[in-house]
């Protein structure tokens, strides 16, 4: 018989779309479907029968490297009017999953022993099997690039749900942007332990940084009814610097706080209430405050009892011009003293033998309390020898009788040489005095004498102090 040769071969287009769907899923066979015309030297078909036939496929059109064989044993295949076809890939000599990688392919065809036609067949793409380059839907993939396809994020229209995470190779998640919990946002962290978020929730968003567990930074909403919040943490998670704009239900505060040693607070004030500075003690307690008041109430500076004292405030360091009038008040430095004074240095009275006022003069107190009442005056005597000349003087709540610890002796001997004499008299006294005003009288009263004393220069100091630091009880 004649030599035969190859005159015509297809590539059916299946062929190199199974083959690039084995790419993808490595569960589908890759087979490659060939036909072919067998004609003898005249270009005559060969007659019907079966032939033997080998297959290769290599890398080049002449030499280079095989990467496929149809065995050892040829294939036989069915003519008929010189027509074949066949199905590479089976009876156990499937095609590497690898071959079809994009390069040009040729395929190597010997009959019964023969030599290799000559030249090689290149293997091309049909058209659809061009576009399974490109794959339009995935939607039952099971894997992609080799991952499955539970490592990737769903996508619906511009919504995207499910979370991005980035691991480290050693020490756990290191980025995690998605949901956790009730809360969607972006967490740094390392060794599992948080670093830094930022995420928003139902009521608000929040910055936050951490060490380890503990907060070092807070910024955001703490909760739907409070504003905007800035918190710098100490290492033991309590509050260094708080800062809170407020809301529908709470006012606007600032905190500093140190180390077990208490806090200070500035209240924006709330629901009528006025601004105020609280300085407290590391159990809470509020030791010194500046509240400004509401509009029903004055304005309040509370202080420790007994934390100011005269070593404590340098001389001179308030004067008129530092304080308003009425700035300060009894009413609101309560255990601090307060006073009058009547000083007549022009007008005289004479004793003339009853009980007389010499001064009076009224003091105004918050609550009840002491005043101490100090008085003064100079007396003018016209003394005769052989006759004692006397007078006495007291501090009273009433004009008309001396207290029994009052009535203080004024007298000059008989025996002394006839004369004009003067002397300076003082006389004081404790009274214990209620809230409201209360009226201080100093009293005189001619004793023996030929003449009446005059009294000049007359002072009456009434100084008021809210506590006793001794027993005290006033006759």
């Amino acid at each position: 018989m004649k030599r035969s040769r190859i005159l015509l071969h297809l590539l059916v287009c299946s062929s190199l779309a199974l083959s690039t769907a084995a790419a993808i899923n490595a569960a589908i066979t890759p087979l490659l479907n060939y036909q072919g015309h067998l004609t003898d030297a005249s270009g005559n078909p060969v007659a019907d029968g079966g032939y033997d036939l080998t297959f290769r496929i290599y890398d080049a059109a002449s030499g280079g490297t095989q990467l496929w064989s149809s065995g050892s044993s040829p294939t036989t295949v069915n003519v008929v009017n010189g027509l074949f076809f066949v199905i590479l890939g089976t009876g156990g000599n499937a095609l590497p999953q690898g071959v079809f990688s994009g390069q040009t392919l040729y395929l190597g065809i010997q009959l019964d022993g023969e030599p290799e036609f000559s030249p090689r067949r290149p293997i091309v793409a049909t058209a659809y099997s061009l576009r399974a380059n490109v794959a339009e839907s995935a939607a039952d993939a099971d894997r992609l690039g080799g991952e499955p396809a539970s490592s990737f994020l769903n996508t619906s229209g511009a919504t995207m749900t499910g979370a991005l995470q980035f691991d480290s190779e050693s020490n756990g998640l290191d980025i995690f942007l998605g949901q956790s919990g009730d809360n969607r946002g972006l967490y740094l962290t390392e060794n599992t332990s948080s670093r830094a978020s930022l995420s928003g929730y139902s009521t608000g968003a929040e910055l936050r940084l951490y060490d380890g567990d503990t907060d070092l930074l807070f910024f955001g909403q703490a909760s739907d009814a409070s504003g905007g919040e800035l918190q710098l943490d100490k290492g033991d998670g309590s509050n260094g610097i708080y800062l809170g704009a407020g809301g529908s239900s709470e006012s606007a505060v600032l905190e500093l706080q140190g180390a077990n040693i208490g806090r200070v607070t500035m209240d924006g004030g709330f629901n009528r209430l006025g601004p105020s500075l609280s300085f407290m003690d590391s159990t809470g307690v509020v030791q010194v405050e500046v509240d400004l008041g509401q509009p029903s109430n004055d304005a309040m500076v509370s202080l420790p009892s007994e934390s100011i004292n005269g070593n404590e405030i340098k001389a001179h360091s308030i004067g008129d011009n530092h304080i308003a009038p009425e700035g300060l008040t009894v009413a609101s430095l309560a255990d601090d003293a307060g006073g009058t004074q009547l000083a007549d240095g022009t007008n005289s009275v004479t004793l003339t033998g009853a009980l007389q006022v010499i001064a009076q003069q009224d003091i105004t107190v918050p609550e009840s309390g002491y005043v101490l009442a100090i008085t003064s005056c100079q007396v003018t005597y016209l003394h005769v020898t052989g006759t004692t000349s006397s007078a006495a003087f007291g501090v009273s709540r009433n004009d008309f009788s001396f207290p029994n610890d009052q009535g203080k002796d004024y007298m000059i001997d008989g025996n002394a040489a006839t004369g004009i004499y003067h002397d300076v008299i003082t006389v004081q006294k404790m009274l214990i005095v209620g809230s409201g005003t209360s009226t201080i009288y100093f009293l005189g009263d001619k004793g023996t004498g030929t003449s009446d004393p005059v009294i000049t220069d007359i002072t009456l100091s009434l100084l008021y102090f809210k506590t006793s630091y001794g027993s005290f009880s006033e006759q």
